[in-house]
């Protein structure tokens, strides 16, 4: 299927639904249009898609409308401007299979994360039955690094000649 031009396509591409319908979902499912008057929201909608009114679609609008009419023309339109081949929509399964992949991951990233703040927000100590730093451990530590400085800062200094 060719299109005569871009209008051509974002006509086919909201066939078979009114610019009320369109504005609704706009306005009040997808939320780009939101707290827009619904008349002047499908005012806005018949004078995108008049070659005589001069006023275009924001992207995000025709990609909102794409998804509301599940009609691809403008995608393909631009596919067709620009030389390249008409994307395949994925099937039913191969959506479900890569939504699970992302649950799986997004599920995975939590735990990871519920765990590293279970950790840090967790009390550690004796006191609370809980191995932690040891503080011997920690003011040697503390110690030798000091001592460190400051043999980099006051060398000794050179036995005094006779």
């Amino acid at each position: 299927m060719s299109y005569a031009d871009g209008y051509d396509a974002l006509k086919r591409m909201v066939r078979g639904f009114d610019s009320y319908q369109i504005a609704f979902h706009l306005i009040e499912v997808d939320g780009i249009w939101k707290g827009k008057d619904l008349e002047r929201a499908a005012n806005r909608i018949r004078a995108c898609l008049s070659r005589a009114k001069g006023e275009f679609f924001h992207f995000s609008e025709i990609i909102a409308i794409t998804r509301f009419t599940k009609q691809y023309d403008a995608v393909f339109f631009l596919c067709d401007a620009l030389g390249l081949s008409r994307p395949f929509p994925l099937s039913v399964p191969e959506q479900v299979e890569r939504l699970r992949g992302s649950i799986e991951q997004a599920s995975r990233t939590l735990e990871a994360a519920t765990e590293a703040l279970a950790r840090i927000e967790a009390p550690c100590g004796p006191e609370f039955g809980v191995p932690g730093p040891d503080p011997a451990l920690q003011f040697r530590r503390q110690k030798a690094s000091v001592e460190a400085w400051l043999d980099v800062v006051f060398p000794d200094e050179p036995e005094a000649m006779p």
